[in-house]
């Protein structure tokens, strides 16, 4: 057990071993016996009185962290658990006394900083040999022994350059930082649906997916294919679109690979598109509306609407509606709408759908855009009931992606330095695959899962049916749809 004692020769505290068993131990009254001086602290209860460098003052009461080395030996009759004997010394005020290696574990005290600790722990870590500051021995690591990093007048700076790295951890933001990104692997490693455990063969159907030419939207459609779906790439870029047809033909070795054009920010490209669909295929199993933008200036298309909102939400809204009928025609089917945990902190004002009003910047826009994904799901599943038609919204959690690449440079830096944290493209589609397949999933409708395929609530605002509801009308007037879909 460990206690901050006084020693009545120096006026100082410090910490040291007791043992209850041997009495008196809580006492270093012996000249000869003093104690290892690690760092000391300002006076406990104020600031010291007025005195001479290196002085101490009468009765000032110095917090010192103190240890005991291995060498040498506790003075005959010593109480067990003193101090050891480090031989006569100049009386030294507490933060200048020599250091010796071999420190016992430090408890952590109020006022204790984050340098000190982490540089006893550097120093606690190297060999032994003579501090070049006062001639103490020390860690060959630090180059200096603790109390020399800053108190020692002969101290060179360039004799401890392994004394930089905690002073600079001190710093509260690295705190903040460490622990995201623990949170961050935290949720990279947490078990979900794993694909490859599920035996679910499409042969025979037909599934579209959005946004396929990279990352999400390219995994989903690669593991649809794999599984022997006839699997339409819907892309804004023929050339990316292509590549990404013949990666994932060759990947899979199945020739019902195929590309169509598609914009899902331009209401004129939604029709064209799915009238191609309509007029081409005889059966829609699957609906993935994945294809979406962040990081763009507020916006108005020539169609009167707000760039991001129409690519993320008004898009992939007309879409759907415009498919229900192949849908419903080909039931049982599914519809999964890719959203995000950033809902959370979205509003669906129905005045951003055409830039009337703006929430922010461009994160504010994209947190909204996904709210009006999970509400149009909701909705969605409402008007679907007895179809046969199964709609549902996902997290894919926090990905590595190239949805940031319209963001400015230092938040790209920042993503990049954070990709070993978070979800690969592979591991980010696999929420949006176990609604797309699994068994576990069949008729289930209206509901949001998170990025580990757990069923979550979303947030109240997306679950307000009212609101729903309204922006279901809104969006209605706006892509140009007379009606919602008929049961």
């Amino acid at each position: 057990m460990y206690k901050v004692v006084r020693d009545d020769r120096a006026g100082t505290h410090f910490l040291r071993e007791a043992v209850p068993s041997a009495p008196g131990a809580a006492q270093c009254s012996t000249p000869t016996l003093d104690p290892v001086v690690v760092e000391s602290f300002p006076c406990i209860g104020g600031a010291p009185p007025a005195r001479p460098p290196h002085t101490p003052a009468a009765g000032c009461a110095c917090l010192c962290l103190v240890g005991w080395g291995p060498r040498g030996s506790a003075a005959p009759g010593a109480p067990r658990g003193a101090p050891r004997d480090v031989g006569e010394q100049p009386r030294e005020p507490c933060g200048t006394r020599r250091a010796q290696p071999g420190l016992l574990p430090l408890l952590p005290l109020p006022g204790v900083s984050p340098r000190v600790l982490l540089a006893v722990l550097a120093w606690e870590a190297g060999g032994t040999a003579a501090c070049q500051g006062c001639g103490a021995e020390r860690r060959s690591s630090a180059g200096l022994c603790p109390p020399c990093r800053s108190r020692c007048p002969g101290h060179d700076p360039s004799l401890s350059p392994a004394m930089e790295l905690p002073s600079a951890c001190s710093h509260p933001g690295w705190s903040v930082l460490a622990l995201v990104l623990g949170l961050l692997l935290w949720a990279r490693r947490r078990q979900g649906w794993d694909p490859r455990k599920c035996p679910t063969d499409l042969t025979g159907k037909t599934v579209i997916v959005t946004g396929a030419n990279s990352g999400i939207g390219k995994c989903v459609a690669l593991e649809l294919a794999r599984r022997n779906a006839r699997t339409i790439l819907a892309c804004r870029s023929r050339e990316r679109g292509q590549a990404a047809v013949e990666e994932i033909r060759a990947a899979t070795g199945n020739p019902a690979v195929l590309l169509r054009l598609l914009d899902t920010g331009s209401l004129a490209s939604v029709r064209a598109f799915a009238q191609a669909v309509l007029r081409e295929e005889t059966r829609l199993d699957v609906l993935v509306n994945n294809a979406g933008l962040t990081g763009l200036p507020l916006s108005i298309t020539a169609e009167g609407l707000e760039q991001t909102f129409a690519t993320n939400y008004l898009g992939p809204f007309l879409l759907t509606n415009l498919l229900l009928d192949l849908l419903k025609a080909s039931a049982p089917a599914r519809i999964i709408n890719v959203s995000s945990f950033r809902h959370a902190v979205g509003t669906a004002d129905i005045r951003y759908l055409t830039g009337q009003a703006q929430p922010g910047g461009y994160d504010p826009i994209y947190n909204s855009t996904k709210l009006m994904n999970v509400l149009f799901t909701a909705e969605l599943a409402q008007r679907l009931q007895g179809t046969g038609v199964t709609t549902n919204s996902v997290n894919p959690g926090v990905v590595s992606t190239g949805i940031m690449r319209r963001f400015s440079w230092p938040m790209r830096a920042l993503f990049f330095l954070m990709r070993p944290f978070i979800k690969s493209a592979e591991q980010g589609a696999v929420s949006t695959l176990y609604c797309a397949v699994s068994e576990e999933v069949s008729g289930i409708t209206g509901k949001y899962f998170d990025s580990d395929c757990g069923l979550v609530l979303p947030s109240a605002a997306a679950r307000d049916a009212g609101l729903a509801r309204k922006l279901w009308e809104e969006s209605e007037r706006l892509t140009g749809l007379s009606a919602g879909p008929q049961h």
